[in-house]
C-alpha cells in the first residue's frame, strides 16, 4: 500500500513482507472471485506516533502469518520513513495505490483519508467585505424586452422601471464586494394594467351637453375613484361619468384616478387621462367650381357641420326651384353639384341647425367668425356661385 502527494513522491506504509497468506483485513465474505461481494470493513491507520508496529511485524497478536487470522484495526507505523513526505505540497490530489500481488484473492477499499496535523494548516485569516453602492460595483439585470427605465441606470444600485406587460417580471440585482465577491439576488415584481382614457359622447360641444366617461383597460376587483376638473363646465366632479356644457372655447378636462386591487391589499395606482372638446365651428363656402381640372373645391360642402345631428339644407336656383335638399346634411356633408347635372351661375341656400342652445360660431370662406348666442335652432340663408 502507498500514498502518493500531489508531486508525485511515493510513500511506502506495507509490503507484502511478513503479511503472511490467510491474513484477512476485517470480516470478509468466502465466495468466488467471480462476483465478488463486500464483508465487513476494519478501520487501518499509519501515524508516525503510532505505537503498534508495521504491518509485516509478527507481534501484533502473536500468531500473525498463520492461516485464517484478520489484523486487529488500529494505528500502524510505515515500513517507510516519514521523512519521505518532506517537502510534500498539502493542496493538491492525493493518491492511495493498493497491490493485490495474489490471483486468488480480492478486497475492497471501503475509503480513504488524510488527516494532517493542524500545525501544518495557515493561520486563520478573517475580513469584513464592503458593498460600495456605486456604478462600478452594483447592477441590474431585467428579465424581460418590454421593460421601460424611468430612472437611474442597469449598471447602477437604484432603477426606477415599469413595464408594457401585465404580469410578473424577474429582476436580477448583482454587488461585487472589495474582495471581488459577487453577490446576487433575484426579485419578482407582479405588474398589473392600470391605464384609464376618456370616452367622450363627442369631441365638440355644440349647444348639447357632452358625456364624458371614464374607461379601465382591465377589469379587476377593487375601488375606483375619479375626480373631475375644471368644476365650472362639468356636471359632478366626482363618478366615473359627467357632462360638459357652457363651453364657448375649447377646454381641457382631467380626470384624477385612483384604484385600489383586493389582490394586492395596500397597492394604490393613481394616474390623470386627459381630454380636449372643442366647440362648434361651421365654414359656409361662397363659391364651388365642380368643373374644374384640379378637382378642388367641385362639391357644397360645409367643414364642421358632421358635429350637429339632424341639420336640414335647401338648395334653390335663382328660379327658386330645389336643386338638393336634405334632413341630415350631417350624414353626408355635401352636395355633388356635378352629379345633378347643376349649371354655374347664384344658388340660394336655406341652412337650419337644431341646436338647443348657443354658442354658435359661423365662419364666412373669409375667416370671418360669427357667434350666435340664445336658444336654437339657428337657420342661416345665403347664396353661393357656381363656377366653370
Amino acid at each position: 500500500m502507498t500514498f502518493i502527494c500531489p508531486d508525485g513522491t511515493e510513500f511506502l506504509v506495507h509490503s507484502y513482507n511478513g503479511l503472511g497468506p490467510g491474513t484477512d483485513l476485517g470480516i470478509p465474505v468466502l465466495n468466488d472471485n467471480v462476483n465478488p461481494i463486500p464483508g465487513e470493513g476494519w478501520d487501518y491507520y499509519w501515524s508516525s506516533t503510532a505505537t503498534n508496529g508495521t504491518w509485516a511485524d509478527p507481534d501484533q497478536d502473536g500468531v500473525l502469518g498463520s492461516a485464517d487470522v484478520t489484523l486487529p484495526s488500529g494505528v500502524y507505523a510505515s515500513e517507510t520513513s516519514w521523512s519521505v513526505l518532506d517537502g510534500c505540497p498539502l493542496n493538491g490530489i492525493w493518491q492511495l495505490e493498493i497491490c493485490d500481488l495474489w490471483a486468488n484473492d480480492n478486497g475492497f477499499a471501503f475509503e480513504w483519508g488524510i488527516d494532517f496535523a493542524d500545525s501544518l494548516y495557515p493561520v486563520s485569516q478573517s475580513f469584513t467585505p464592503q458593498f460600495g453602492l456605486l456604478c462600478d460595483s452594483t447592477f441590474w439585470e431585467p428579465g424581460a424586452n418590454s421593460n421601460t427605465l424611468l430612472a437611474g441606470d442597469w449598471n447602477c444600485a437604484e432603477v426606477t422601471v415599469t413595464n408594457g406587460e401585465a404580469g410578473p417580471q424577474t429582476y436580477t440585482a448583482t454587488a461585487i464586494n472589495n474582495f471581488g465577491c459577487t453577490y446576487s439576488q433575484t426579485f419578482e415584481v407582479e405588474y398589473v394594467e392600470f391605464s384609464p382614457t376618456i370616452q367622450a359622447s363627442s369631441d365638440v360641444f355644440c349647444g348639447q351637453a357632452v358625456e364624458l366617461e371614464l374607461v379601465l383597460a382591465n377589469e379587476v376587483e377593487g375601488d375606483v375613484s375619479v375626480v373631475w376638473g375644471p368644476e365650472e363646465f362639468l356636471s359632478d366632479t366626482v363618478g366615473t361619468s359627467v357632462f360638459v356644457s357652457g363651453l364657448d372655447e375649447p377646454e381641457l378636462f382631467t380626470a384624477t384616478v385612483g384604484q385600489s386591487f383586493d389582490a394586492y391589499p395596500g397597492l394604490l395606482c393613481q394616474a390623470q387621462s386627459q381630454i380636449v372638446i372643442g366647440t362648434c365651428e361651421i365654414i359656409i363656402p361662397n363659391v364651388v367650381s365642380p368643373y374644374g381640372s384640379n378637382s378642388l373645391n367641385d362639391r357644397f360642402a360645409i367643414p364642421g357641420i358632421q358635429s350637429y345631428p339632424d341639420v336640414q339644407l335647401t338648395v334653390m336656383n335663382r328660379w327658386g326651384n330645389v336643386v338638393f335638399q336634405s334632413d341630415d346634411f350631417a350624414e353626408q356633408p355635401f352636395w355633388d353639384c356635378a352629379a345633378d347635372g347643376a349649371s354655374s351661375g347664384v344658388y340660394y341656400y336655406v341652412l337650419t341647425i337644431p341646436v338647443e342652445q348657443g354658442p354658435l360660431v359661423v365662419t364666412d370662406i373669409n375667416g370671418q367668425g360669427v357667434e350666435y348666442e340664445g336658444e336654437g335652432p339657428f337657420v342661416f340663408e345665403g347664396i353661393f356661385h357656381i363656377v366653370d
